[in-house]
């Protein structure tokens, strides 16, 4: 596979496996804190659940991808990117008093980007 298309298709795998893993571990935390926090503890457990899951699956997303384009890079820079991606555009967003609204969807695009990005880099192994 040529380089631009694996990029697209690591990419491609790891919002796809980030959304399912996010959405997963967001349905099981809001089932367990449901009747807390005075009626709201589905709603947190569910948007913790997504912060915490979405990184993870960003991960996974990239391990299986890497089997299927037989391309062995490095997961020693990747899975830090991925994890700079996530905190480091919530902790931007916080220090700026971001909206909402701008700083969601980037977690969402930097988390995959950076850590698709960290593999495509990386020397081959």
């Amino acid at each position: 596979m040529k380089q631009p298309q694996a990029f697209l298709v690591t990419l491609g795998g790891c919002v796809l496996g980030g959304a399912v893993t996010g959405g997963i571990i967001g349905i099981i935390a809001a089932l367990v804190m449901k009747d807390s926090l005075f009626g709201l503890g589905g709603l947190v457990g569910a948007a913790g659940g997504i912060i915490i899951g979405y990184p993870i699956g960003v991960i996974l997303g990239i391990v299986l991808v890497r089997r299927w384009i037989r391309r062995e890079g490095p997961l020693w820079l990747a899975v830090p990117l991925c994890m700079v991606g996530a905190a480091g555009s919530l902790g931007v967003a916080e220090l700026m008093h971001i909206a909402l609204a701008i700083s969601l969807p980037a977690y969402f695009v930097a988390t995959p980007l950076l850590g698709t990005a960290g593999f495509f880099i990386g020397k081959r192994s």
